[in-house]
Parts: structure tokens; sequence; C-alpha cells
């Protein structure tokens, strides 16, 4: 675990050739490009960053002063999605998380679409009638698909990816009443789906307390009194990753 960087702390070296994700503990933005860095076996470094101080060289970064933030040789990029694309770009040899077919990709950017202008704005809000009808529309896609994945049933894709991290912050919410690595309702598409999810190597490397998800929660509702990650370092016990860390039953 590098250090986090605060209010103070020098821009680190910039290596040429390297490829640099601006990263924060509890972001689940932050995660989808991990997720996608992993599955994809990229190689890449993280500087990991704490946006609730003023650090001044982000904004040349990214004006909004937000991660996550890529960089390589001078060019950036931020937007979890528009860095998400680039690396399925760059790295297509590289375990692809899309489809070949453009039809079958077009749903899925139907389904992106959904998530991005209809789940997310829900659970940002924390409607919850809201957010069940959108699970809802969600299992029914999944149901008809038929499959483990959205992308299919061999490994997970770039919509899993994409929505994954936003799953394990509504079900650390308890905003359903979910327990046990499922969600609370009648969802038995998106259950299954959340099973197979937690057996993923990437996932399994990338995956977070729930008191670590729990803090995004809380910045939602403006408590700045946010739980940091680093404090649960010394709680890991020699443990491999931060799965074997909140699964201990799986090892």
């Amino acid at each position: 675990m590098t250090k986090q960087l605060k209010t103070g702390d020098d821009l680190p070296e910039v290596k040429p050739g390297v490829l640099r994700l601006y990263s924060s503990n509890d972001c689940p933005f932050v995660e989808r490009c991990m997720l996608i860095l992993h599955a994809k076996q990229i190689e890449y470094e993280v500087v990991d960053i704490s946006t609730r101080y003023k650090l001044t060289w982000l904004v040349d970064k990214n004006p909004l002063e937000q991660v996550p933030i890529l960089e390589k040789d001078g060019q950036i990029l931020y937007e979890s999605l528009a860095i998400c694309r680039y690396l399925e770009a760059a790295y297509p040899d590289q375990t692809p998380l899309m489809p070949n077919d453009p039809f079958q990709q077009g749903k899925d950017d139907i389904v992106l679409s959904y998530i991005e202008t209809k789940f997310l704005p829900a659970f940002r809000s924390k409607e919850k009638r809201e957010i069940i009808e959108c699970l809802e529309r969600l299992e029914e896609e999944l149901e008809k698909r038929r499959t483990k994945y959205f992308f299919g049933s061999v490994r997970p894709g770039f919509v899993d990816n994409m929505f994954w991290p936003l799953c394990t912050r509504l079900l650390a919410s308890g905003l359903l009443g979910g327990e046990n690595g499922v969600l609370g309702g009648p969802f038995k598409c998106l259950n299954k789906w959340m099973s197979w999810m937690y057996k993923d190597e990437s996932v399994k490397i990338t995956l977070l307390p729930d008191s670590t998800y729990q803090s995004f929660i809380e910045q939602l509702d403006g408590n700045n009194n946010t739980h940091d990650i680093h404090d649960d370092i010394e709680t890991l016990n020699g443990k491999r990753n931060y799965y074997e860390y909140a699964h201990p039953s799986v090892y």
C-alpha cells in the first residue's frame, strides 16, 4: 500500500513509459479502472491521493480535481468510463472484455447507459424505490441473457466491471437489507451474478472491507468523518488481500 498524498505533498516523479493511475481509497470509479487493469493484466503504478485535501498540482491533471486519472508519457485521461474504454482499445489482445459482435456491443452500451443515467443517480440520492426499479430492470436483462455475467458465462466483461463497484457499496449501505454477499429482495439472477463475481480473481484483488465502502456512503451524506482505508492495514494480519480479509471463510 502506497502512502496517501495529502496537502503539501509534492507530485511524485512521472517515469517515462509507465502507466499511472491516480487513486483514492474508497472511490468506486477508481475501482472500475483497477478491475479492468487487473482483468487485462496491464502493468501500472498507483498514486494514492486524498481528494478531501487540497493538492495544488491535482487541477493540472484534472480540472475537476477528482479521481480516477490515468497518465502515461504526458497524456492524461479522467472519468472512469473514458479510462476503461481506452484500456480496452489500447490493449485489445489482453483478455478482451467487450463482445466482437457490434449488435451485442450496442446492447451492452444500452445497459451501461442505464447504469450511468438511472441506477447511479438513484444510488447517489439513496432513493430506495428507484434503486429497486433499476435493479428489477437489470435483473430482467440478465435473465434474458441466460448467462453468468452480462458479458457471457466465461468471465466478467466490461459491463460487469462497471456495475460491480456500485453493487458492493449498495450492499454495504444496508439500503436493501442484503447481507452475506447478496442483495435484499427478489433478485435471483443478480444474486447469482454477485456470487460468481466474488470468485473472480480481479474482484478478489480489489475487494475492500465493508467499512471502506461505507466511507463512500458517508460522503454521499456529506459526512466528512470518513473512514480511512489505511487504518485497515493494521487489521489485515498478514492476509494476502482484502478479499481474504473480508471473506476468511473462502480460504
